[in-house]
């Protein structure tokens, strides 16, 4: 087996150089020069590339009806920056945007750019569309032809065809770990990459902002912002007429000096009935004193002295009785003033009792101390009729105080209904509006065309093709034919089943070689004794 392998590598540098050195040359220069023709007269194909920059903007967090709900609008965010780059990307190569450039730039000049010029319009300002699908498919090749007659292929249009054609020819590329974006169109013509390239771009930037809104959402808030305004203004009006009709502004506050009001009555009409309790007693005493009191009195002796200190302490004594009698209406046996003045009477009896009662002659006329109870009464009286119609005039107004507090009790519920109905239409009225306000500007971009989307770089006009490279090309030409002229070799030797060494004799036939001679040309054979 190592003998099998020896022999291999020899015949492998024996053959390169010797016995297949022609077919080695041929299929060396034969790639060679296909590759030098493919790069001299092949096809040429020029990029152009454009460059967007994807920007944080409204785009990332997008207003969405659908899915609104509680005091403030939910949102569609992007899970992360990679999936946003990715959405873009992806709409970038969606069908609709290059069926707008086929249509913008027009189908034949997609599917023979070398005989048709850019956006061939019609009448309208359309890009003209092929005659028919009949017209379409009798234009296609042969081959395709027989496929769709058997039923191998679908027929295509020439609009569908420059569609698959234009998705072969652009590509998206986003670069890693950065926003930018490059879209490339690799085509024939170099105006023709640079068109497509920019009405691709063109087409994007008008559906970026729609793409990225809800259809229909600015009529939603609209209809539901005029719905609740309508609402609101229903309950507000009859909260008003309610708080006409119960003459209350404020449910709380009403409450509040309701309560207040009814608190300072009950105060003044306690108040009221202790003072009439007081003037009552005080009038029901000077009736008594009165009743009990003589009209007359003694003011002169005629035979004698007079005793003036009796008369001015009995006097004293009878003032101090009536004091008495006021200051039992007011107060207790055991106040202080009360004692006071009953030590004042037994002192001025005990005076009294000691002074001489003997008179001659007695002068009498009015008692001035019935005269002060009867002025005191008449005093009083007043006082008391007052008082009393103080304290009817207080309960009255308690009552009616506490009649209106029960009428607030009866509309409390109704009032509270409302309020709260009215609370909860105003804040999803503003909400509403503010979101309205919000698909407002959404659509004002979207009509000017302003997005999160920036033109790096616009479609650039390329003259040096892409393809094909000449020296990439000539490297594979040369390498494919120094590795193929070497296969060719090895595979016409294994093609070749004649014995051409010693060697292969003794390998194959197992037999020993006893003599060889050497392969020479015509012209080194001897004749004659010549060569």
């Amino acid at each position: 087996m190592v003998r099998a392998v020896e022999m291999s590598v020899r015949d492998v540098f024996f053959l390169l150089p010797f016995r297949h050195r022609w077919k080695v040359s041929l299929f060396f220069v034969v790639s060679v020069g296909a590759a030098w023709a493919w790069t001299a007269l092949g096809p040429k194909d020029f990029r152009s590339e454009s460059k967007l920059f994807v920007r944080l903007g409204r785009e990332n967090v997008a207003l969405d009806p659908t899915v609104t709900f509680g005091q403030a609008p939910a949102v569609a965010i992007p899970q992360t920056r990679d999936n946003e780059i990715n959405s873009v990307t992806e709409m970038l190569r969606s069908r609709v945007l290059l069926e707008q450039v086929v249509d913008d730039l027009g189908a034949e000049a997609i599917l023979d750019p070398e005989d048709h010029s850019l956006g061939a319009t019609g009448p309208s300002g359309a890009a003209e569309p092929l005659a028919d699908e009949s017209d379409a498919i009798a234009k296609q090749g042969t081959l395709r032809q027989w496929g769709s007659r058997l039923g191998l292929l679908t027929p295509l249009t020439g609009r569908q065809r420059a569609i698959e054609r234009l998705r072969k020819m652009v590509w998206i590329e986003a670069a890693r770990k950065s926003d930018v974006i490059t879209v490339a169109c690799d085509s024939p013509r170099p105006e023709l990459s640079q068109a497509i390239v920019s009405k691709l771009v063109e087409a994007y930037l008008d559906h970026h902002v729609r793409l990225n809104r809800t259809p229909g959402a600015r009529d939603f808030f609209a209809e539901q912002t005029e719905r609740l305004g309508r609402d609101l203004g229903r309950s507000e009006e009859a909260m008003r007429d309610l708080k006409n009709s119960t003459g209350v502004s404020s449910l709380a506050t009403h409450r509040l000096h309701l309560m207040d009001r009814i608190a300072r009555l009950e105060d003044e009409r306690l108040q009221s009935a202790s003072e009439l309790a007081a003037a009552e007693a005080e009038v029901r005493l000077l009736k008594e004193t009165l009743a009990s009191t003589s009209r007359t009195q003694v003011h002169e002796e005629t035979s004698g002295l007079a005793n003036d200190a009796a008369d001015r302490m009995r006097d004293q004594l009878y003032a101090l009785e009536v004091k008495q009698q006021e200051l039992h209406a007011k107060y207790t046996d055991a106040h202080p003033e009360v004692r006071h003045v009953r030590d004042q009477i037994e002192a001025a009896r005990a005076i009294l009792e000691m002074e001489e009662q003997t008179r001659t002659h007695v002068k009498t006329g009015p008692s001035r101390a019935y005269e002060a109870v009867q002025l005191a009464l008449l005093t009083r009286e007043p006082s008391l009729v007052s008082l009393r119609a103080k304290a009817d005039a207080l309960v009255g107004q308690l009552a009616a105080e506490r009649a209106r507090l029960e009428g607030l009790n009866d509309h409390e519920l109704e009032l509270a209904k409302l309020e709260r109905t009215i609370d909860l239409e105003d804040a999803n009225y503003r909400k509403y509006a503010e979101n309205l306000e919000q698909a407002n500007i959404d659509q004002a971009l979207e009509l000017g065309r302003i997005s999160n989307i920036n033109i790096v770089q616009p479609a650039t006009f390329e003259a040096k093709p892409v393809s094909p490279r000449p020296l990439v090309n000539m490297a594979l030409g040369i390498a494919v034919g120094l590795f193929g002229g070497l296969a060719l070799a090895i595979a016409s030797d294994r093609a070749d089943h004649s014995f051409r060494t010693p060697d292969c004799i003794e390998h194959r036939l197992d037999l020993p070689v006893l003599a060889s001679i050497p392969r020479m040309k015509p012209k080194q054979f001897v004749t004659n004794g010549k060569r």
